[in-house]
């Protein structure tokens, strides 16, 4: 299989090629990293990646962990996997060495996508600028600031533009390693998420609207004539597929309802997407009139500046082709998954869904500012007038960037959780330190550190093991300790309550934190987190065919109460000591 013939063409002077492909790179990696670190430095974990810990916890390194449906993932993602039992591993709880590893696969999207654009464009001064604005982005910071969203998104797009990189100079040279490394970026990519599949469909739509100025009518016979380099590039994709229903993820399921989607469509470019990639956030919550100017003068804009660049050039529409086709079919990828349970509103809100259309943007611009075949003319440097231009822009940039990130920051729950997080790494290392193991009454933990409905990866068991692999719940031959909502640890007084009959302990009438019957695990009794207290059932006092329970109460010397699930039984309420 041999590349075309310099469909990309060639630079006349190859004399500083390389620098001048490079120019303005440091810059745009800088800035995007340093905002996008400073933005999210503020959160911490929460959420899903408690329950992705205490899943690598639980399962180990082994194969059923990396690739079987478990937990939040709803498609194969065992690259996200070994991450997450990595860092649980390493540096459990380091939300700083999270935020660094995200960092790091930021500053490689911003290098990889700065390269792409001069591949299409040439080595114009706004490559570089583009590359910059597409990473610090409001949008980005809303995927580093969540470890799960992040582990998805950033490392699957810096392997989606190494993929699109090595193929663009595949077309151009012809060597083969650069198609083996763009196959390879993608399979890698899609280990991570599943829009990195998306990229052999980027390629085609590059193919033919942005290399060649083909016409409509030869788009197939090109296709076919070059049916071996397309083979090769979907099977990662197909490959993906397959292990997504052989694992047992299910079937690739329908498309939403035709009229859901097109809300959504409409929803996420007026509201969400196209003012996030100019750095305005608007919330499902509704803005105020000057953020509803802002989405106005946002669409006015993008349309003015659609109509300019086809005015400049009529095959500007291809650009701009591209990025509707590509927008489309990620949008249609995530509303598989989550548009029936949230709704078009609400998920067209939901930015950190949206950083693959930063760069497929700055892409798509690129192709429509500059088409290729004359890259060669492309100013390395701006003329004085669009340097002013440019200057106002940025600083309006970081106006917007900073004024959204304060938002999302106060939003997020990570911001809140990092407080409960700190606070229980600390209180685990005191009890450590006073030669004890550290044991806990389950409870349910705030709702900003894991929701509740979670289930059991809501509840202390599992959320304080990530901190203390070797923790102990409900039992314990020195002190037993609860979590408190601020995540201290006060110690916990314990008395038992009688054993109660199945007939006056119906399961009915409490919520069972697990499973309730012989053979299974502990019954605990959800009991009132406003007074520090959990109920538990105590192996021992177990007895075949019938209910049994004891009660753990812990006393908050604020209130001295007692409250008692026996009391809900119809029992009178123990005294107490």
């Amino acid at each position: 299989m041999s590349a075309p013939a310099a469909t990309v063409p060639r630079r006349a002077d190859r004399v500083g090629a390389a620098a001048r492909r490079s120019r303005g790179t440091v810059p745009a990696v800088a800035v995007a990293v340093a905002l996008v670190g400073w933005a999210a430095s503020s959160s911490h974990f929460t959420w899903d990646d408690f329950p992705n810990f205490a899943h690598a916890l639980e399962r180990g390194l082994t194969w059923d962990y990396l690739l079987r449906p478990a937990t939040t993932l709803e498609f194969p993602a065992p690259a996200h996997r070994l991450a997450n039992w990595l860092l649980q591993t390493v540096a459990p709880l380091r939300f700083d060495v999270a935020l660094a590893v995200l960092l790091c696969c930021l500053a490689a999207a911003v290098v990889l996508l700065h390269r792409v654009l001069v591949e299409l464009a040439g080595p114009a001064w706004w490559t570089a600028v583009l590359a910059g604005a597409a990473g610090a982005s409001v949008v980005t910071v809303t995927a580093a600031q969540w470890w799960t969203a992040g582990l998805h998104s950033l490392p699957s797009t810096a392997l989606s533009l190494a993929a699109v990189l090595a193929w663009l100079r595949w077309r151009r040279g012809g060597r083969r390693a650069l198609l083996a490394v763009a196959v390879a970026a993608i399979a890698l990519g899609s280990l991570f998420y599943v829009k990195a599949a998306l990229v052999p469909l980027y390629l085609v739509l590059l193919r033919l609207l942005a290399l060649e100025r083909l016409p409509v009518r030869r788009w197939v016979p090109a296709l076919v004539a070059e049916r071996a380099e397309w083979a090769v590039l979907a099977v990662p994709p197909l490959a993906w597929l397959a292990g997504f229903v052989a694992l047992g993820y299910g079937g690739p399921g329908a498309l939403p309802d035709p009229g859901a989607l097109a809300a959504y469509a409409g929803h996420a470019w007026a509201r969400g997407l196209l003012p996030a990639l100019v750095n305005l956030r608007v919330t499902a919550a509704g803005a105020g009139p000057a953020v509803e100017a802002g989405v106005v003068a946002v669409q006015a804009g993008f349309w003015a500046l659609v109509a300019a660049t086809v005015r400049r050039d009529r095959s500007a529409w291809r650009g701009w082709a591209f990025l509707a086709v590509a927008l489309l079919a990620n949008l249609a990828v995530h509303a598989r998954y989550r548009l029936v349970q949230v709704g078009p509103e609400i998920l067209a809100h939901e930015l950190r869904y949206y950083v693959e259309a930063g760069w497929l943007a700055a892409i798509a611009l690129a192709v429509a500012l500059a088409p290729p075949g004359s890259p060669g003319r492309a100013a390395a440097s701006p003329s004085p007038r669009a340097a002013a231009v440019l200057a106002a822009a940025l600083a309006a940039w970081v106006a917007l960037f900073a004024w959204s990130a304060a938002g999302s920051a106060a939003a997020w729950p990570g911001t809140r959780a990092r407080a409960w997080t700190t606070t229980i790494v600390a209180e685990v290392a005191r009890v450590r330190a006073g030669g004890a193991v550290p044991a806990v009454l389950d409870r349910v933990v705030p709702e900003h550190v894991v929701p509740s409905w979670m289930g059991p990866y809501a509840h202390a068991s599992r959320v304080v093991r990530t901190a203390a692999p070797d923790l102990r719940v409900n039992r314990s031959s020195g002190p037993l300790w609860v979590v408190g909502d601020d995540g201290s640890l006060a110690p916990a007084e314990v008395r038992p309550v009688a054993d109660l009959a199945a007939a006056d302990l119906p399961p009915a009438d409490l919520t069972l934190d697990g499973l309730a019957r012989a053979g299974g695990g502990p019954l605990c009794l959800a009991a009132g987190p406003a007074d520090g207290t959990l109920s538990y059932r105590r192996p021992r006092r177990w007895r075949a065919g019938a209910w049994s329970c004891a009660r753990a109460c812990a006393r908050r010397p604020s209130t001295g109460r007692w409250p008692s699930t026996a009391a809900r039984a119809g029992r009178p309420p123990p005294t107490p000591p």
